[in-house]
């Protein structure tokens, strides 16, 4: 349990943005909700050795479409995250935008920008805080309506 509240407890904006349908009307807040997804899903190893599989982790759970094709690479400074969106979808997914979180394990911190481009630009630039450089860092995309009513299940991009 220790090691999924030190991840958790560094994101609990955005994952009480990514999971608070799923808590809606329930007896559990949002930040429960996702402690118990990582809990049950994304742990591997035998206690108290547990570790977490970084792409088991879920941030957000919802009826948007997810980030199709999604990547993230290294562009100077900054991390450059792109996904692909059709032009069926595009007039539909016009009013959501991206929500990026970059965690470091190796310093327990997390960087997030809840209110991203829309997922039209079909692209979003991240400049992360120095001592997250020349660090092992992985990277989650989700998707969010611009009323944060609804959201799509996360997408794991990547380790950096």
């Amino acid at each position: 349990m220790l090691v999924v509240n030190k991840f958790i407890n560094t994101m609990t904006t955005f994952v009480g943005i990514g999971f608070a349908g799923i808590a809606q009307g329930q007896a559990f807040s949002a930040n429960n909700a996702v402690k118990s997804y990582q809990l049950k899903n994304a742990l591997d190893g035998a206690y108290p050795d547990l570790v977490i599989n970084y792409s088991k982790v879920m941030l957000s759970m919802g009826t948007l479409q997810s980030a199709e094709n999604a990547a993230v690479e290294w562009d100077g400074n900054r991390l450059r995250f792109s996904w692909h969106c059709d032009a069926i979808s595009e007039r539909f997914y016009n009013q959501s935008v991206a929500m990026l979180l970059v965690h470091c394990r190796e310093l327990n911190k997390s960087f997030y920008d809840l209110s991203g481009v829309k997922r039209l630009a079909k692209e979003q630039f991240v400049e992360l805080p120095s001592d997250f450089n020349s660090r092992v860092l992985h990277a989650y995309l989700t998707f969010v309506t611009d009323d944060r009513v609804m959201v799509s299940d996360s997408v794991y991009v990547g380790e950096s």
